[in-house]
């Protein structure tokens, strides 16, 4: 570990190296900061070590007795940090219309879903993959509603990040109502009335 393109959720990887032949000195530099000593006169290293929060560049550099240097270059991600879903909508006792909205801060978004179902009932879920990373962002969903008309929905967003750490928010039930009421005049019926 590290890899190269690897994603990680732990800032803290363990660096394992071996080497062929002895090395006078071996070194490591993080996104092309200042070389670290690991060791001298050694053929292997292992320790872990603290890496920064998103794109890293982890440089290997190794001088041997005949004064040959050698370097490898590991490029990789770091997201230690759970998605944060801020709110949820609607979030009203009644729906007629959507959409489902998740509010969420995320810089590396994977996959958002939308759970859903008919209240008692198993889960359905609906996936997306193409919503913006950053702050206080915004995702939404399309649901047809008609299904569920007269009938109570429960839904809740779940948010992955591409390092797999998962956050699901709370649930809500809801009452769909989305025909239009039929009105019936019961009285008066074809009579007059006199109300003075």
């Amino acid at each position: 570990n590290p890899v190269q393109d690897g994603i990680y959720n732990s800032r803290n990887q363990y660096l394992g190296l071996n080497c062929t032949k002895p090395q006078t000195e071996l070194k490591y530099s993080l996104n092309k900061g200042y070389a670290i000593t690991m060791c001298r006169n050694c053929t292997k290293y292992n320790a872990s070590i603290w890496f920064q929060e998103g794109q890293n560049g982890l440089t290997i550099l190794a001088n041997n007795s005949q004064r040959q240097k050698y370097n490898l270059t590991i490029n990789f991600t770091v997201d230690s940090t759970y998605p944060a879903i801020l709110s949820s909508n609607p979030k009203t006792s009644f729906i007629n219309k959507g959409p489902f909205v998740m509010t969420y801060t995320e810089l590396n978004p994977k996959r958002e879903i939308l759970f859903y179902r008919e209240a008692g009932k198993s889960y359905q879920q609906m996936e997306k993959t193409d919503c913006p990373g950053g702050n206080s962002q915004a995702c939404s969903f399309s649901l047809d509603l008609a299904p569920f008309d007269g009938k109570d929905l429960e839904y809740f967003f779940s948010l992955e990040d591409i390092a797999g750490n998962a956050r699901n928010y709370s649930s809500y039930k809801l009452r769909v109502l989305t025909s239009n009421p039929i009105l019936s005049i019961n009285l008066p019926f074809k009579q007059i009335y006199n109300t003075s």
